[in-house]
């Protein structure tokens, strides 16, 4: 559905701008249609380009840009040619056309049927002018109500400071003195003599920064009432938003360059920006701009990029294949060849909060189930005693050592989706079929029924039942403060961990299994007592399992704890050669390690062998359209 606008669009965009405002008319166009790194390039010698910018995929793209004072002037065939020959020229395959004036059938088609290898797009004033005006984002900077023409936008870019020490925030307009403010202004004035730049605290929800990770323990500032305070960063005067990506880059800099003189460590998010702007009623909106978040770290070692601090970088000594799937995504590692051992990374940290706040409206409906399971305490069996009724879904052994909590849960409990109430339809039952739950009822009577009539048999409350459950086993309805990103996670999908990323909730593990062909040689371990004193070994667990030793071993890296990870791995690998030399010069003859051939045999993953290299099934195919069954795909995937 498109805007009213003037009557003769073309000519209205044409009387308010001119050749210079059209390439930023046309930069705007590309940074709302979500391409990046958009370069003005016109200019003498330019080879027929006006604009460079890379599509979502990546994709490079040309844009051609022609200015006519008469709109009524069509585009000769000269002006179009210009497009193809610097695709050509410069190894392109996409370029667009654009002008303010017309683009004849004709010449548009002469130019696709004669470059077919080239995507060409061309676009005349017609369509460049309702581009504006179809386009919130386009309508809040380039058109008032009646005519079209440039108002210079008022930039949001909202932002977020969480020192290290204490994971605490900084508002910058509230917490930092007149001085030191002075002085960040002074050096926003330096690297930006154009632009008015000014910092407010603002209160919103998170949805600009997510994955957002809540100081831990909640502050005032941020998590501990209804609303969060941020700082909100307003700049004035930017001429074109395609030029936002290297700006925000160059803020984040001069902001990061602040904050390191001022705290030890610190992290700073920056949001997604967004437009304060006057709408044609005269109502204030605030128009998000396809950006996404992005976090800086500065350390006494490290100043830059947050996914380049905790990434784990290209290394010839570790290496994160795997064939694992997704069911056995807690297996995979780091892994060394040569030494034949693996590094588990993690970062210990708090989930995103929406995604808290999800799983909080989740366990509401979970809790409804809960009260519709039967619980009951019988006397403690090897076999189930009772022929009349189901077994238990779940049996626990409770405290006094002579009873056993039964658990009949409800099918939500035992494996099946669960969704959070609402008006709108999930539609997971067009492909799966899930129980009745009028069986349900039904059952739940007959098992009931059956228990009451029992001696000796004490049919529990489910609210009662949660606490005794808790108390032999854990609470299923309680959402712990921290969350565990593990190895695959870190390797394969680093930004959606929460963000501020604190560099001490980085953890790391050498995992080595040792066997040996006599079962009682490996049982003693006598290399043991040389690991654990290494001053980098804060803890070493082990785990035997027939001729084998799984050892985890915890890391001390306080003293490299500023560095980026990168660095840090690489440093582990010395370690590992210690750990190695260690094992070698101190066990018991025979002793050798097997830990590639331990994860294959214990947990079905391959190290250092990828998906495409192992004989694995990914997957589950169906001969017909009919939905499948949730248990027979839960079959296929764990099998």
């Amino acid at each position: 559905m498109g805007f009213k606008g003037p009557e003769n669009i073309r000519k209205t965009l044409t009387d308010n701008i001119n050749p210079k405002l059209l390439v930023e008319l046309v930069g705007d166009l590309l940074f709302s249609r979500g391409f990046s790194r958009i370069h003005k390039t016109d200019g003498p010698g330019d080879g027929g380009r006006d604009l460079y910018a890379e599509s979502s995929s990546g994709e490079r793209i040309l844009v051609q840009c022609k200015f006519h004072e008469d709109c009524e002037k069509s585009c000769g065939t000269r002006e179009l040619s210009e497009l193809p020959m610097a695709l050509i020229k410069f190894n392109y395959t996409h370029g667009i056309f654009i002008t303010n004036a017309r683009i004849s059938p004709q010449a548009k088609r002469e130019y696709l049927d004669n470059y077919p290898n080239l995507k060409l797009t061309f676009n005349d004033g017609d369509e460049l002018a309702l581009s504006i005006l179809e386009s919130p984002l386009l309508r809040s900077i380039w058109f008032d109500g009646e005519s079209i023409y440039k108002r210079e936008p008022s930039i949001r870019l909202p932002f977020l400071v969480r020192e290290h020490l204490g994971d605490l925030p900084f508002l910058i307009s509230e917490h930092a003195n007149k001085s030191k403010l002075a002085e960040l202004y002074s050096k926003f004035n330096e690297k930006f003599p154009d632009l008015k730049i000014s910092i407010k605290t603002k209160r919103m929800d998170t949805n600009r920064f997510e994955p957002y990770k809540a100081p831990l323990p909640l502050t005032t500032e941020e998590g501990g009432s209804y609303n969060f305070s941020f700082s909100d960063l307003i700049i004035e005067g930017i001429k074109s938003l395609a030029t936002l990506d290297t700006l925000r880059e160059k803020f984040a800099h001069v902001l990061l360059d602040w904050l390191k003189d001022n705290f030890d460590g610190v992290s700073l998010r920056i949001g997604k920006l967004y437009i304060s702007a006057r709408s044609d009623d005269g109502e204030n909106t605030e128009i998000e701009l396809p950006s996404s978040p992005q976090s800086y770290v500065a350390t006494s070692e490290f100043f830059g990029n947050e996914l380049e601090f905790i990434s784990i970088g290209e290394h010839s000594d570790w290496t994160g294949k795997t064939d694992a799937r997704v069911t056995e995504a807690g297996y995979i590692r780091l892994y060394n060849r040569e030494l034949n051992l693996c590094l588990d990374y993690r970062i210990k940290s708090r989930i995103g909060w929406i995604e808290q706040l999800q799983k909080l409206a989740s366990q509401e409906s979970q809790k409804i189930a809960w009260d519709k399971s039967i619980f009951c305490l019988v006397e403690s069996f090897d076999n189930w005693p009772f022929a009349n009724i189901p077994e238990p879904d779940e049996c626990i052994g409770w405290i006094d050592g002579k009873s056993t909590i039964c658990c009949w849960l409800h099918f939500s409990l035992r494996g099946y989706p669960t969704f959070s109430r609402g008006r709108n339809k999930t539609g997971i039952d067009s492909f799966l079929i899930l129980p009745d739950e009028s069986e349900f009822k039904l059952k739940k009577a007959g098992i009931e029924s059956e228990l009451s009539s029992l001696s000796g048999v004490k049919i529990i409350p489910p609210k009662i039942s949660r606490h005794m459950v808790a108390i032999v086993g854990y609470d299923m309805f309680d959402i712990p403060d921290e969350h565990i990103y593990i190895c695959g996670e870190l390797i394969e999908y680093p930004e959606v961990i929460p963000s501020p990323i604190l560099p001490y909730s980085r953890q790391f593990f050498i995992e080595i299994v040792v066997s040996n062909k006599e079962p009682k040689k490996i049982s003693n371990l006598s290399f043991m007592k040389f690991l654990e004193p290494l001053n980098f070994v804060s803890n070493v667990e082990r785990n035997n399992n027939d001729n084998c030793s799984h050892l985890r071993i915890g890391l001390n890296i306080d003293n490299v704890r500023s560095e980026k990870t990168s660095v840090i791995i690489e440093k582990i690998s010395q370690m590992a050669k210690i750990v190695v030399d260690t094992i070698n010069s101190n066990a018991a003859s025979g002793t050798f390690i097997a830990t590639k051939e331990y994860w294959k045999a214990h947990y079905k993953v391959s190290l250092g062998v990828d998906w495409e290299g192992s004989g694995k099934t990914y997957g589950f195919t169906t001969n017909s359209n009919e939905p499948i069954e949730y248990d027979e795909v839960m079959k296929i995937l764990t099998s």
